[in-house]
């Protein structure tokens, strides 16, 4: 299974800085997930389908460093608003604002200074499972390093859309840390 992260949105109004009450809150979006994903009848845009953000360990491994060198920001801040408990964090609305319109804004060229890091993943992303949420990146076999490159590109463009939806909306995030 491994190691994950997860995000979701909530309304600044209902969330609550209580372990018990995070807890159940994202049980109920990961049972929503869930049940879009087993749907075989669901689109592909279905509200279900936008509960939450969830990253496998090695997908932060490649989202950090491409973050911090394209936009300054620290590794897990993103992830990781005010801690709550060992395993919750809340991040509140003009936070989660801010950081969609940082990730908002044009990249600039950081390949030169990440290639190495492309490389050195390489090997292990073709026994990665595709991004839950995200079908149209599967995994990378035999790949190259263009086809990290896209990946990274793809996760990029995943948390700036989930940010943004949930800055349009005036919500809070709360972020999940799974062990």
């Amino acid at each position: 299974m491994g190691i994950y992260f997860g995000l979701f949105a909530v309304d600044s109004g209902l969330v609550q800085r209580d372990e018990e009450w995070l807890a159940e809150y994202t049980e109920e979006r990961y049972r929503e997930f869930w049940e879009w994903d087993q749907d075989p009848a669901a689109a592909m845009d279905d509200p279900r389908s936008e509960v939450m953000l969830r990253y496998q360990h090695h997908y932060m491994d490649l989202i950090n460093p491409y973050l911090e060198a394209a936009y300054g920001i620290e590794p897990y801040t993103w992830f990781a608003g005010e801690q709550v408990s060992e395993f919750y964090f809340v991040t509140p609305p003009d936070q989660v604002t801010a950081l969609a319109a940082t990730l908002s804004r044009p990249a600039g060229d950081v390949r030169e200074r990440l290639d190495s890091l492309a490389r050195a993943n390489l090997d292990m992303v073709g026994t990665w499972t595709p991004l839950e949420g995200l079908q149209a990146i599967g995994t990378i076999q035999d790949g190259t390093v263009d086809q990290v490159w896209e990946l990274i590109d793809a996760l990029h463009v995943q948390l700036q859309t989930f940010f943004q939806r949930a800055a349009d909306s005036g919500q809070a995030m709360i972020g999940e840390f799974s062990p």
